[in-house]
């Protein structure tokens, strides 16, 4: 019993045993061994050639993950040359964005298309004349109507960009609200991508924070108190009440972090 256990017995034959019998039978052991040897020498080589595998899409995800860091800062930089203070709150917005997405619950990769969607919201107002996106004054009807191109602008200008398509809808709904009365299709509820619904709670909160032409930035309280009226007609309730559970700290260090990367740039 110890040598078929231990000994890796390959057969058993009684005495006395038949000359053709026994050497068929070291024959058959004899290539039993050989297959055992090349089948451990296939399966070490299938571990190497897997550890080669995985060392190698490791460097094409970081290429793709550089590649579209790049192009990103490139499309920010593009638009950041017509509008100066569009960058930081883009990248306040992103961040934000994500904060809130982690808060419902949303995992990779959703988060990151959420926080490229809301990074590059504005990217269509490149294609919004100057002497419209830049005019200091009202819009006429005629302005306002070019102006409003910007999130479908946005949302071609992304279809082009495999890697980036799947934040286009964030980018085409931005201006949509929860009630139906945003533009540019009038979609409402849960109609709306969540990525989208998210967007339009972070964009208030950073657009009553943040300094304006024609205004100073108000206090997040009066940030947090604009966005609870509002919810049920401008913003999904269930994405107001993920807000709510959020520290204000949090907020207020993103921010921050934010604008330290403005100082050094």
């Amino acid at each position: 019993l110890q040598a078929v256990n231990s000994g890796e017995v390959f057969r058993i034959i009684s005495k006395p045993w038949h000359q053709q019998e026994l050497l068929g039978t070291v024959n058959q052991a004899a290539e039993a061994a050989r297959l055992r040897r090349e089948n451990e020498r296939l399966t070490n080589e299938v571990q190497r050639q897997n550890g080669q595998l995985r060392e190698i899409n490791l460097r094409l995800e970081e290429m793709v993950r550089a590649r579209t860091q790049a192009l990103l800062e490139g499309l920010i930089a593009a638009l950041d040359y017509r509008d100066a203070e569009t960058q930081w709150h883009s990248r306040r917005v992103s961040l934000y964005a994500r904060r809130l997405a982690q808060q419902l619950g949303i995992q990779e990769p959703e988060l990151t298309v959420i926080e490229h969607g809301a990074l590059l919201h504005d990217i269509g107002k490149i294609g919004v004349r100057d002497r419209v996106l830049l005019k200091p004054g009202p819009l006429t009807t005629d302005e306002w109507t070019e102006m409003k191109r910007h999130p479908e602008l946005g949302w071609a200008l992304l279809q082009r960009v495999d890697y980036l398509r799947p934040a286009s809808s964030i980018v085409l709904q931005h201006q949509e609200k929860y009630d139906g009365s945003g533009y540019p299709s009038g979609i409402r509820g849960s109609d709306l991508v969540v990525g989208a619904r998210i967007f339009h709670v972070v964009d208030t909160l950073d657009a009553i924070t943040s300094d304006r032409p024609y205004r100073k930035a108000r206090p997040f309280d009066d940030a947090r108190q604009e966005i609870v009226r509002c919810g049920g007609t401008q913003f999904d309730p269930a994405i107001v009440d993920a807000f709510l559970a959020v520290p204000p700290e949090a907020w207020e260090r993103i921010r921050l972090d934010v604008e330290t990367v403005a100082a050094l740039s």
